[in-house]
């Protein structure tokens, strides 16, 4: 499970691996290589540690573009959906 909060522009999470206690950004969150070369194969060619850099660069770049909270929003249950997570 994952419990996401969104303030503003800024985007953080929790997992049941912190008892939900701990929100941290994205930059702190260990992120599946192979996850990110599904949605990036282009980094492919990265090193693993630039891999998840250029990713999370990305992520904080799209958030940056979105028009507020809702839009944030929308786009965080859209992207957890589609690796299987549920809304509850």
């Amino acid at each position: 499970m994952v419990i996401v909060r969104i303030e503003d522009k800024n985007v953080s999470f929790a997992t049941s691996d912190t008892n939900f206690s701990q929100f941290v950004p994205i930059d702190n969150l260990n992120l599946s290589i192979q996850g990110i070369l599904k949605e990036f194969p282009e980094l492919r060619r990265l090193p693993d540690k630039e891999i998840r850099k250029e990713a999370v660069k990305r992520f904080k770049n799209h958030i940056q573009n979105l028009g507020g909270e809702d839009d944030i929003k929308k786009y965080i249950i859209a992207e957890l959906e589609k690796e299987g997570y549920v809304l509850k």
